[in-house]
Parts: C-alpha cells; structure tokens; sequence
C-alpha cells in the first residue's frame, strides 16, 4: 500500500511541496498548533485572506511530517484529486498527509468541483490527514460530507504577526510592498528590492535614510520620530501621551519638511515600514527597555481615552494577551449591568480567544449576563457547569454578587444544580425571587412566597412557583392588582386556564407582544390553551414544532409531559405512555422534581385508562408522596382522585374503611359565598374527575357532608364597618362589613391576628420581632413595611403609628374569632349549658388555629386553644354517649381528632360508641388511626384501647 502510495504521488506530480524560502519567518507557534488540532480531528482548516501566508504555513507543516505528504492545488481542478480518490478506493488504512491549498477554487469549479471536495472528505481512510487552505469557509461542504461543523479551523486572527514576528521579517519583499513601504522613493525601492540578492542592501538602505531623512533633523524632531515610531499612525494626541505637551508643535514641523518616508494624511503622520524599522532598532540599542516602556504609555493613553478596542487589539497585536484581559475587564466594569453587547462579546472572544477570554472571571461573568439577556439559557447552562467543574463560579459570585440571581435563573430548569447556590449571603428582591422559585421547583419542602410590593420584571419567575403551589387565585389577583405583572408574562395565561377562566387567558395572552409569544413558556401556554378549548391536534402541533426551542431554553420537560396529556385526551394513552416514561430519568437528573411529579401523574392516569392498575397506582403514590411534604399542591386533589379511582376499581374499599374515608374527604369545602382561595388546578381536577366514575358514583351515593365548621361565624356587629378575623383553618378570612377578603400570605394574617390580641394596637418594633423572630433587623424591617403595604394594598385598611405603637384603625373596630372562643368557651355554664348553645361555640374553632404558620407565639396559641376545645369536646361527646347521640360523637370526635390526632380518650370513646350503635369497620378504622398516630410518638396504645378493639372483634363474632 505504501509503495503504491508513493508511485501514484510521484506519478501525478502530487509529492511535490513547495519549499518554504530560507527567508521566511518560522511560525513554531503555528506549527504546534496545527499538530494538537490534528491530534483532535482528522480534519483542520486554514481559512484566511490572500496575503495571510497559509501556503508558507502549509508548506512549513509539510516539512515536518515523517511520512508521505500529497500537495494539490485547488486551483488545477477537481482532476487534480483524482490520483488521491483512487488512493481512497484501495481501502484500508493509510498513513498520508493531504494538503489542498486554495480549496476554495473547487467550490467555483460547480458541481464537480463541490463533488470531488465531498468525496475526498467523505471517503477518507482511516490514518489520513486532511489540511484545508481556503478563502472561504469550507463548513457547508464538510457538513454534507459528514465531517461536522466542528473541526479545527486556524483563521486570520492566529495566522497575523505579532510584534516580535515581525521584526523577524526578511527585507526582501514583493514588489507591490516596495510601493508601500518606499511611498515611491526610488532609492529607497532599489535598494529593498537589492535586499533580495544582495545581503549588503539592507546596511546601504539604513545608511541612506540617516542621511537623507534624520541627520538632517533637530534633535527634537529626530528623538519625536523614534519615540512615535511605534504607533502605526501618529496623530497629535497619541504624540501627546508619548513625548509632551509640545507634540502638537513637531508634528507641525514633521510635517513641512516632506520627508522620505514620512508621509502626511490629514492631521496625522504615517511613517514607511523601512524607517520604522530603523527608528525601533536604534531605540532599542540605545535602551533595551524603552520600547515596552512607549507600548505601556501608549496603552494607558488607549484606556484614558476611552478608545478600548484599539488598547485590546494594541495588546494583541504586541502578544501580551493578559494585557488585553486587563483591558477587556475595565471595559465591563464601566457597562451598564456589567453586560456587554453580543457584538462586543463576540469580539473579545475572537481577539483574545475563547479560552484565555473565559479564564477571567470578569469576563466569565459578562458572557453570562449576555447570554441570558439574549435566552440563551442553554448555552449560558453549559458555561455555568463548566465553571463549576473548574471551581470557579463560587469566586466568580462573591467577586459578581449581582450575578446570583442571573445564576439562579439560568439554572431554573435544572433545581438539582441550581440549589447549590441558593443562598441568603446574597439578598435581594431578585435573588429572593428566582430562590423562591428554584425551592417550590426543586426543593423537598414547603416554602412561603417572598413578600415584595412589586416584582416588576421577576414577576413570571414567582408566578411559576406560586402556579405549582397551587395558589392560582394569588397569580390572576397579583395580574389584575398590577398591570406589569399582567402585560408579557405566560404564566398568568397558565393560571387563568388551571382556574377555568378562559376569557382572563385570552386577554392574558393578546398582551404578550408579538414575537415574544414565539418563546418556549409562551408556546406552552399556547398549547395548554388549545387543550382546553379541545383544539387537540392543534395542540400537539404546537408542542412538537417549538420542541427543539424549548430544550435550547431546558424547558423541554413540560413540552414532553403536556404532550403525553394530549395524546391521553385522543384517546392514544398506548402512547403516551412510552412517550413519557423514558423522560423521568432526565427530569430526575435535573432535580426537576414539580415537573417530574407531574409526568408520573400524567403516567398515572395514562395506566389507569390503559387497564394497568399496579403502574397506575405506583406512578400515582410516588408523585403524591414527593408533592404533599414540599407543598406543591397544584395537583394534589387531582392525583389523589385518580388514585382513589384506582383503588376502587381494585375493590380496595369493600375491605378497607380508609379508602372509604379517603374517598368521602375528596368531596370539596363549599367556601363561603362570594370567597375564593381554591388551592390546586380545578382544570387539573376536572379533567382527572371525567376519568373516575367510580370516584364520582360513591360520592354520589354519600350524603353531604356537614358543612365546615368555620361557616359558622360570631354574630355580626350592629357597625357595619367592624372587622372580624376568621382565625381557624384555611385560609383565614377578614370579613370587613359586608366584604370578605381571603388572606392567603401566612405574614399578612399573623400581622392582623397579633394586633387583634392586644386590642388593635402594639410596640411596632415588639410586632416587627413577633413576624420575623431569625431575620436581621434591617431585612426584617423592610419585609415588615412590606407587609404593612400589602395591608393598605390588597385590603384598603391603612394602619398608622402613634409615637412608638402601630394602630389598626379605630373607625374599623378590630375583633378575631379565636378570642371570642376563648371567652365563650370559659363562660359556658357547665353540665346546665344547653347543646346547641356549646356547638356553637364548638363551631367556631373546629380547626387549628394559623395552621399554616410556625412563629412560637402562634404554636403555643394553637396549642392553647386546642386545649381548650378538647377538654370542652370531651366533656360534651360524654353527655352524647350517655344519651346515645352517636351523630354527634362522629362528628365532633373526628373535628377533635384532626385538630389533636394524638387524643388516646377520644379515640377510646368513638370506638365504644361505634361498638354500641355504629360500625364495626368504622371501630377498626379508628384504631388503626390512633396506633398510628401513637406510632409517630414512639410509642403503643393504651391497654384500655387495645381492649376496647379486641371487644370489636367479640361484637362482630
């Protein structure tokens, strides 16, 4: 093969390189570089201008291969590459070094050309080597020939001369360069063009211009032409900054002499190739340092200046690429955001090179901001992890600590990395924000929404976390109290569809501007709209066109797991179902664990229809045993239907009485009139509800349950304008006259509830302390005026300070329901008190007090009041058993017991009670529950309930 090789080379004439002249620069540099390109692909390509000397560099690289090197010229024709194609078509391996110099010529030949190019690519042997040296880049051409776009590629900016090049340069030049050099001197061009042959030439010429062009000069005018001599065009104010204030007056005086060499453009001195050379030589033999001293003059006067571009390519230019790096970091510092234009961007990285660029953490920092200003997350993603690999994006956020938030956004679709940088070291509204989402998408437990006034621009970002907590009504309220939170933001959109509110979608969705409803989140928007107008072909359209945009943007996962739904809706869950399940690894790997929760329900429910009850039921524990503990309530109801489906058509409830109770508890609260606050989808629960006839015919079959305790209320005040706090259960309400406002912000209710406790006013900085017992004075303080605001905002009422108390307003008499309680509760008259006149008070608390805040001074309230309203239940289920009332002990046992499930009395008398007139199912159920709950304690149930179950057991024998 290699003997072979070698005649068909030597044959065509194709073993023949050119040889580099003995008065060419050697480019080592360059060599080294072309050696690791090929060391990573078998192909690399030299693309540059004419004049950039890729044939010299080509012909030199020849020189260094120790085996067989084939040179073909482009500009011969496609028939030049036939010897080398028969080589191709031997098969096999081969050790050969091509290189085709002015590729570019081929591609102007046509088809064959184009053609022979593919083929040389396509076909090559294995151990070959391909070196490309074109005009124009030849990537189109690889592509289609297989080699990928990402092959090594040399280009101007690698091939140019540096300083130290060229003052290495021969003084034998080209003709058209003497014109250049000489300005059409005629002695000075005979004697350059004598330097080809004649060694001697060069001394003549120096010889010659110190007598013709600088003897002659004052000693001023001689030592201004040799400290200017470094900058390529010499105006008056880089003179300035190199020689003094009396620059101005020698570029004067340069000027009128017409010197040889000297030539004048505008208010500017351009001096010829040859007397720079001299002026630089004799500067440096007078001071070995002088030069770099002028460069570093010069650069700092660039920077002074304002003129950055020329200080980076002045640096590049002189080879010190940290010098440029330097630059380039002042340069960021002065932006606005610190965030550069792609333009710029794009430039540093082609000056300096994308490695030495990123190297800066400055630098590193800018491209971030960049790409996420531009949506290119997934690009920005990639240079997050591999500063992260590199330990490098922890000192890059204390240097940046603005960038947090950035960080966070970028990495919001990857909660597995993201939570890595959640942090309270930086704290701001921002990085409050995006932390708030990031937790809701990726953590493992409940987190309460940030308070701010306004989030402006971050307000989709909280949207997405509040959508997947479930608080839908909070999203629309905040669109509609807002109109910036309204205008462009998708995810308003989303929660109008989950609430069943078409017509505040479509509005939500015409105030998203044209060209930004093409991006991904707009996109699903747009598909979950048509899913709920029943559009479903439409839909999947929709999904799969803009797939590819939304895993640029890693939001791929909710792409996927609508579709799955959609193709559910066709009727097609045989597909869904292997559409979906091969995604759960990726979304696991993320730590997208809202999105993950949400494709196993969607599994779910695409087994369920399937028949699979086991797959069902396991997709469907799993997604709720992830969504429950971290409060991501969005679809909790619905998946717990669908899994109450499933064990009813198991038959599960014909021998267990907890799926019966599961099944009773799905029937929904009636809120109050005119209230809302509905946490989770009721799209979400319609659509799973379709799918559960079993779920709807036993729901059917119950009676109603009673109305929820906290339905009954204190009567009304005789003053219209008096306000009453519904402190039991959730969501707290505010009743004002005739208005009832739903407090759903935990910080909101407690504000109000600790005022109503010291009669409507109190210590503002004991209050502020109350709220916010492990924050910082400062932040405290700020998220306390916050909360005041929202008071004033969502409520009308304005509380106002007197010296150093905060005072609810006295016009609006303040009173809360847990303190009626606790003083009716401690009135009752005892064992005379009439039944109804005790439920009543009953009533008022059958549910925990605040339960959704965990301040101390609320838990050792709750605990209070739930004392109090058990020892008063119990003593009232005791007067119902003697009298057989086993209604009321069911009812108001089961209050009790949610309200405290560890009460061993309570439960010991619900199972005499359903033992003597009851269920014995219904006995068995409640032991069951109360040795779990004794089990969450560590410990076992009474001997006396253990006694009271076994009795069950003799009843039913």
């Amino acid at each position: 093969m290699v003997d072979s090789t070698g005649e068909i080379l030597r044959g065509s004439g194709l073993d023949q390189a050119p040889t580099p002249s003995p008065d060419t620069v050697d480019r080592q540099r360059l060599l080294i570089r072309l050696w690791r390109a090929f060391d990573a692909s078998p192909y690399v390509e030299i693309l540059a201008g004419r004049g950039w000397g890729k044939t010299t560099v080509a012909a030199q690289f020849a020189q260094t291969v120790g085996g067989p090197v084939a040179w073909v010229d482009g500009g011969a024709g496609s028939k030049a590459l036939e010897p080398l194609l028969q080589l191709w078509d031997q098969g096999g391996g081969l050790d050969l070094t091509v290189v085709l110099d002015a590729a570019e010529q081929l591609l102007d030949e046509g088809e064959d050309g184009v053609a022979a190019l593919t083929r040389l690519v396509a076909a090559r042997p294995r151990g070959a080597r391909v070196l490309l040296c074109s005009s124009r880049h030849l990537g189109a051409a690889l592509e289609q020939a297989g080699a990928g776009t990402d092959h090594p590629l040399l280009t101007e900016s690698d091939l140019r001369f540096t300083a130290r090049d060229a003052r290495r340069l021969p003084s034998a030049v080209a003709v058209a360069d003497l014109l250049k050099d000489t300005g059409g001197w005629v002695a000075g061009a005979v004697l350059l063009a004598q330097g080809r042959h004649d060694p001697h030439a060069t001394v003549r010429l120096h010889r010659l211009i110190r007598s013709a062009v600088l003897e002659g000069l004052p000693p001023t005018e001689r030592a201004f032409l040799s400290h200017t001599a470094i900058l390529p065009i010499v105006t008056q104010s880089d003179a300035r900054a190199l020689v003094g204030e009396e620059a101005e007056a020698l570029v004067h005086s340069v000027r009128r002499r017409v010197l040889p060499l000297v030539h004048a453009t505008g208010d500017a001195l351009v001096y010829r190739r040859p007397l720079r050379e001299l002026l630089l030589a004799d500067l440096s033999s007078d001071d070995s340092t002088i030069v770099d001293d002028l460069s570093r003059r010069h650069l700092d006067h660039l920077q002074a200046s304002g003129r950055m571009r020329e200080a980076v390519e002045w640096c590049v230019a002189e080879g010190d690429r940290q010098g440029a790096v330097h630059v380039v970091e002042r340069v960021v510092a002065g932006l606005a955001n610190r965030t550069p234009a792609q333009e710029e961007l794009s430039e540093w990285l082609q000056l300096l090179g994308p490695d030495t660029a990123l190297a800066s953490d400055v630098i590193a920092g800018a491209a971030i901001r960049r790409l996420h200003a531009d949506r290119r997350t997934h690009e920005a993603t990639t240079l997050i992890r591999r500063l992260s690999e590199d330990d490098r994006i922890e000192r890059i956020l204390r240097t940046n600590p603005d960038l947090h938030a950035t960080v966070l956004w970028c990495l919001h679709e990857r909660p597995k990395d993201a939570l890595n940088y959640l942090s309270e070291e930086y704290g701001s509204y921002r990085i409050d924000a995006v932390s708030y989402m990031v937790s809701v998408l990726g953590g493992t437990e409940p987190i309460e929404a940030p308070v701010q006034v306004s989030w402006g621009e971050l307000a989709a970002l909280v949207h997405w976390g509040l959508i997947w907590q479930g608080r839908l009504d909070e999203v629309i309220d905040s669109a509609t109290d807002s109109q910036s939170a309204f205008e462009d933001n998708p995810n308003v959109v989303i929660a109008a569809l989950w609430t069943g509110r078409l017509d505040l979608a479509k509005s939500a969705w015409e105030r998203i501007p044209a060209g930004r409803n093409e991006r991904p989140q707009a996109q699903l928007a747009r598909a979950a709209f048509l899913l709920a107008e029943g559009r479903l072909e439409e839909a999947l359209e929709v999904l799969a066109r803009n797939r590819a945009a939304a895993e640029r943007a890693g939001q791929e996962s909710t792409f996927d797991v609508l579709y799955a739904y959609v193709l559910i809706r066709r009727g097609e869950a045989a597909r869904a179902i292997p559409h979906l399940t091969p995604r759960l690894p990726t979304m696991r790997g993320t730590g997208h664990r809202a999105i993950e929760e949400w494709a196993r329900m969607v599994l779910g429910i695409a087994h369920l229809e399937a028949g699979d009850l086991d797959a069902a039921q396991s997709y469907l524990t799993d997604a709720l045993a992830s969504m429950r503990p971290a409060g991501r309530l969005l679809l909790a109801a619905a998946a717990e239907r669908a899994l109450a489906e499933v064990r009813l058509r198991r038959g599960s409830a014909a021998v267990d009485p907890a799926v019966d109770v599961a099944v009773a508890e799905l029937v929904p609260d009636e809120a109050p009139a005119g209230l809302t606050g509905h946490v989770g989808s009721r799209f979400w629960e319609a659509e799973v509800a379709a799918r559960t006839p079993l779920v709807e015919a036993t729901l059917a079959q119950r009676r109603a349950p009673v109305p929820a305790a906290a339905a009954t209320r204190p009567e009304r005040s005789a003053d219209p304008a008096s306000a009453v706090l519904y402190s039991f259960g959730e969501p707290a309400v505010l009743e004002i006259g005739e208005t009832r406002n739903v407090l759903r912000r935990t910080k909101l209710v407690e504000l109000i509830a600790d005022l109503a406790l010291h009669g409507g006013a109190m210590d503002r900085d004991l209050l502020q302390a109350r709220l916010f017992p492990d924050i910082d004075r400062r932040r405290a303080s700020n998220y306390f005026r916050q909360v005041v605001f929202k008071i004033r905002e969502l409520i009308g009422v304005s509380l106002h300070r007197d010296g150093a108390l905060l005072v609810w307003p006295e016009e609006i008499p303040l009173r809360a329901v847990d303190i009626d309680f606790e003083r009716r509760i401690e009135a009752i008259p005892g064992v005379d008190a009439e039944a109804g006149q005790v439920r009543d008070v009953f009533d008022l608390a059958a549910a925990p007090y605040l339960p959704a805040s965990e301040l101390p001074w609320v838990v050792e309230r709750r605990n209070h009041l739930s004392l109090l309203y058990e020892k008063a239940v119990v003593s009232e289920l005791h007067k119902a058993y003697d009298a057989g009332d086993l209604e009321l002990i069911r009812d108001y046992g089961a209050r009790a017991i949610a309200i405290n499930p560890y009460a061993e009395d309570l439960y010991l008398l619900m199972i005499r009670a359903e033992q003597n007139w009851g269920s014995v199912a219904r006995g068995r159920a409640m032991f069951r529950a109360a040795h779990e709950s004794m089990k969450d304690l560590g410990i076992e149930v009474s001997e006396e309930l253990r006694d009271a179950a076994q009795r069950l057991g003799a009843t039913s024998g």
